[in-house]
């Protein structure tokens, strides 16, 4: 059997910045799920941390941010959620790629 040929044209597909967007905040969550799976296996913030980065390479959060989570987590806070905040966040964003989403 013979392969088809592939399209001379082939491009790269265009990614939209808003995608980026919801693609690093579901690499955040996944990480902190991550995190509160090796607080209940007793893992030390450093080991956490290397597993972070061996896992999620470059998408992986500081080692700062990393360490606040399994502290917060090992003294007992389950929700890996953001807490609500007393003033809201400006996440308005004029870029026109994101007018449609």
């Amino acid at each position: 059997m013979t392969e088809a040929p592939m399209p001379e044209n082939t491009e790269a597909p265009m990614i939209n910045s808003c995608d980026l967007v919801e693609v690093s905040m579901e690499k955040t969550l996944e990480q902190r799920y991550a995190v509160k799976f090796c607080v209940k296996l007793n893992k030390t913030p450093k080991d956490t941390y290397d597993m972070l980065k061996d896992a999620f390479g470059d998408v992986c959060m500081s080692y700062s941010q990393a360490k606040k989570w399994h502290k917060s987590l090992r003294e007992g806070r389950e929700d890996v959620n953001d807490e609500a905040r007393s003033t809201p966040i400006n996440i308005a964003n004029t870029s026109p790629k994101c007018a449609n989403s």
